[in-house]
């Protein structure tokens, strides 16, 4: 019994649901190829935003614009730090075929002006994980890590920084120390 439910909980595909990361990421159809996003404070450090978290904004959308939603290659390139607030995602199919599909995509807030700046853009790679063989092996471990109790939290470093370190409140961050 026991055995079984190991099995389906490694083969269980992960969902979005109504966790605060999945409703931080959720972007809204404008029309066809561009969405809109708010860009939440929550996932700051010291006065930009998360790297990651916008990666994930425009996958969602990449999801949704392409025929194959699941990402299987990602490329980014962060051209200007973002801030919390409104931004524009812009899709693109830059190739449609039977297994996989490749997008591209720019995330674009507004500045004082009302000019558009681009923050990221993205090159990615879909396809579908369901069609793939069950069986899939790879020769990849996991990094060596010292026990959780050896590690360093957000509370051993330095004193706050200047700016937000609101990201810290949402993920519980653990580094090697000898890292």
């Amino acid at each position: 019994m026991a055995q079984a439910a190991t099995e389906a909980a490694r083969t269980a595909r992960a969902t979005i649901g109504d966790s605060e990361f999945d409703r931080d990421t959720a972007v809204t159809l404008r029309e066809e190829g561009v969405y809109d996003a708010e860009l939440s404070a929550g996932w700051t450090i010291i006065h930009a935003v998360n790297g990651g978290y916008l990666l994930a904004l425009l996958g969602r959308a990449l999801g949704e614009a392409l025929p194959h939603a699941d990402p299987f290659s990602v490329s980014a390139h962060y051209l200007t730090a973002s801030v919390p607030g409104p931004a524009v995602i812009r899709t693109q199919t830059v190739r449609t075929g039977r297994t996989l599909s490749t997008g591209q995509a720019s995330l674009f807030q507004y500045a004082e002006d009302g000019s558009e700046i681009e923050r990221i853009r993205v090159l990615a790679t879909y396809g579908d994980l369901d069609a793939l063989p069950d069986d899939v092996r790879t020769t990849a471990l996991p990094p060596a890590m010292p026990d959780r109790d050896h590690c360093l939290g957000p509370s051993d470093g330095a004193p706050r920084i200047p700016g937000s370190s609101a990201i810290t409140d949402r993920l519980d961050i653990k580094l090697d120390p000898a890292t």
